[in-house]
């Protein structure tokens, strides 16, 4: 008969620590950068210039379309073969995941910026601010208030989803995990040990998303 030994496992602790901070680096880094590139291309879905529309479309139509998986070994294995370019892991997962959380958040900040009444928009033009300044100022912290919640539900897809790059031997929690199993023989405690951390993970998380919406995005609540 086989007993639970969850003893065995935490012995490892500081093993699932480190693979744990690993997760955290890589969720908290492919969510900036995700970011940053999904406001990019939500301009350029909005643009009225086709050429830049339909590149920026075409991003989004793709990187949604192409399993993470598949996109994954691509990065991580084509650039050897073609350019003799070996990629470390964590950087061929980071940039995989960037690439496919950017294409979602693009279409959650573009939600964000349509959902901006025109009234507001003429308002800070007749106050003499330029374009870049009337994004830059009003239309992009406001459409992230708008989103903050849709962007935590992101970050939370990014945490469970990193567990895919330990394929690529990213040291991520699900890998150090994998390789405890087969030191020990104890499946099934470290998936049940894993299955807590993701879930602890996730609502440290998402809790931390609705302090700063309820600390420092007050006025979306009153509108």
């Amino acid at each position: 008969m086989y007993i639970i030994q969850f003893g065995e496992i935490l012995k490892y602790y500081d093993v699932l620590l480190k693979g744990l901070l690993v997760t955290l680096e890589l969720t908290v880094l492919t969510m900036l950068f995700g970011t940053i590139l999904g406001i990019i291309i939500s301009l350029g879905r909005i643009s009225k210039n086709k050429l830049i529309y339909g590149l920026s479309t075409g991003y989004v139509e793709f990187f949604r379309n192409v399993p993470l998986l598949v996109l994954l070994y691509i990065v991580y294995f084509v650039p050897p073969d073609l350019f003799g370019l070996r990629l470390e892991a964590f950087v061929a997962g980071l940039i995989a995941m960037t690439l496919n959380s950017a294409a979602y958040e693009a279409e959650i900040i573009r939600a964000g910026i349509k959902g901006i009444r025109d009234e507001e928009r003429e308002a800070a033009l007749s106050l003499g601010l330029s374009k870049l300044q009337l994004y830059r100022f009003i239309i992009i912290p406001h459409a992230l208030r708008l989103i903050w919640e849709a962007l935590g539900n992101q970050l939370v897809g990014i945490i469970l989803g990193s567990c895919i790059t330990s394929i690529i031997t990213v040291g991520e929690v699900t890998y150090e995990g994998l390789i405890i199993g087969s030191r020990t023989a104890r499946h099934f405690e470290v998936f049940i040990i894993l299955l807590i951390l993701y879930v602890a993970l996730s609502v440290i998380m998402s809790t931390i998303f609705r302090v700063i919406k309820m600390v420092f995005m007050k006025p979306a609540e009153l509108e």
